[in-house]
């Protein structure tokens, strides 16, 4: 508890540090990121996924920047020095081509600290973190056999929160630089549908990907696009409540009851056989 306490205070000093410095802000960023960097370079990066020193080092600049980025994008606006070295940082990010799980989680922290200064000094640069934010999550391997259940080992843990680390980043970037991606949300559109085609989303990833949709457009988008967009999120499920055969366990209390306490009631509805038991409600 006293490390919690104390790491607190600590981030909230960055805060107070970068906003009366935040040309030194910037380059306390600068140093720690390329030194994070620089470290794993050195050792490679099979190697910098265990090795303590190497991982403390990006967590610390990942914690660090996002202590600072909540108040140096507002300064940035109106210095341009302290912008510029921003763009620098973010330029070692986006060329960065991590693959490891352990340091993909750190690493889409640093790139989602980008949000504020996306939308307050860097609109161009939204879609450009997007992208590095979507080719993240196709690189991590979905496995539908590992979600968040129990197995004999935890090998599944760290892809599977890697993942959910990339789409958080996606919907962090939606909410707080909406007018950066606006122009983009077709595309954006097109990109979730194509990898929940392939098979390559969980539906919990899928729904938050919807919902960074329905964020930037209501944000930024014209009421057209906006409605749009709200339809094809919730077509699937238009559909789905649509056909007479979902319908059937919900045409009287008794059909529900059978339905969901049947032994096959973890399968879609399609694929389900009406349970024969008593009647648990009688006439």
């Amino acid at each position: 508890d006293s490390w919690v306490v104390l790491r607190s205070r600590l981030l909230e000093l960055v805060k107070h540090a970068t906003t009366q410095k935040p040309v030194e802000g910037a380059q306390a960023c600068l140093w720690l990121v390329s030194n994070a960097i620089q470290k794993v370079s050195s050792i490679g990066e099979a190697g910098a996924g265990s090795n303590g020193p190497c991982l403390a080092a990006v967590e610390g600049a990942a914690s660090f920047m996002e202590a600072a980025m909540t108040t140096l994008p507002d300064l940035a606006a109106s210095n341009p020095e302290a912008a510029q070295i921003l763009d620098q940082i973010l330029q070692q990010l986006l060329a960065l081509q991590w693959s490891s799980p352990r340091l993909i989680i750190h690493y889409v922290r640093l790139l989602e600290s980008y949000g504020r200064f996306a939308a307050r000094v860097r609109l161009d640069l939204g879609p450009s973190i997007l992208l590095r934010l979507f080719a993240l999550l196709e690189l991590i391997p979905v496995d539908h056999s590992s979600s968040g259940t129990s197995e004999k080992n935890d090998a599944w843990k760290e892809p599977y929160t890697a993942r959910q680390k990339a789409c958080s980043g996606i919907l962090r970037l939606s909410k707080e630089a909406p007018a950066s991606l606006a122009p983009h949300v077709e595309n954006i559109a097109e990109k979730v549908e194509d990898l929940w085609k392939k098979g390559s989303l969980r539906l919990m990833e899928r729904g938050a990907l919807c919902e960074a949709l329905v964020l930037v457009s209501s944000a930024s988008c014209s009421t057209a696009q906006a409605q749009t967009v709200l339809d094809w999120v919730l077509g699937p499920i238009k559909t789905q409540w649509s056909d007479p055969t979902w319908q059937l366990p919900f045409q009287d209390v008794q059909s529900f009851v059978n339905h969901y306490t049947a032994p096959d009631a973890h399968l879609p509805p399609g694929n389900r056989t009406m349970a024969t038991q008593p009647a648990l409600i009688s006439d």
